[in-house]
């Protein structure tokens, strides 16, 4: 029954006389193979609710797109305009033009968010760890199994990597007490840790250079 009221509603909504839509709902009552009382029933209610239910207009037509969408005027109708090619004027236009990489940072003794570069020391450790593209450490996060399994990874390793997978686990051992399950993936440079770490591993990591 939950159908077949979902299913008059529509009808409703898209009918425009009374007499249409109860031949319609005895229609759709005799292939059902409804009783009498139902189709009466049918009836009574839609005399109580029809009057108070209004047509439905078709809403204006809103474009996915900027390449759907019909122009705004004619190109004729635009206000007039000249191409410059003087070099004085595209410096103006570049600098509002989005970047295709990030920037290096200008250097600064101390930066207000915390952010701190690589230093040289890093370089004579037998393993690195390269940043990403926005110049961060590689620390991440991975949450699975409806969020139950949480996986430290770092990425972007260089060198012995199986020492650093050592270091790891003895200096978080040592801060949280208690045994350190990692997993060192050589082929991609990734060292995987069970458990919520990222603030440790990111705070030993600066601490060392990276």
């Amino acid at each position: 029954m939950y159908l077949f009221y979902n299913k008059l509603r529509i009808v409703i909504q898209m009918t425009v006389s009374m007499r249409s839509v109860k031949s319609l709902v005895r229609s759709f009552c005799s292939l059902s193979r409804c009783s009498k009382i139902s189709i009466n029933h049918v009836d009574r209610t839609l005399e109580k609710k029809y009057t108070a239910v209004k047509i439905m207009k078709a809403p204006p037509i809103r474009y996915g797109s900027y390449l759907n969408s019909k122009p705004a005027a004619d190109v004729v109708e635009l206000p007039e305009f000249e191409v410059s090619k003087s070099p004085d004027e595209w410096k103006y236009v570049e600098r509002l033009l989005p970047l295709k990489t990030v920037p290096k940072p200008k250097p600064k003794t101390e930066y207000p968010s915390g952010w701190k570069p690589q230093s040289e020391a890093a370089k004579d450790l037998p393993y690195f760890i390269k940043r990403n593209k926005n110049h961060m450490v590689p620390v991440y996060l991975y949450r699975g199994h409806l969020g139950h399994v949480r996986i430290t990874q770092v990425k972007h390793i260089q060198g012995d990597i199986w020492a650093l997978g050592e270091e790891l686990k003895s200096f978080l051992a040592k801060e949280n007490n208690k045994l350190i399950q990692i997993q060192v993936q050589e082929v991609y440079g990734h060292i995987n840790i069970r458990g919520d770490y990222v603030t440790q591993v990111y705070n030993w990591l600066l601490n060392k250079g990276f």
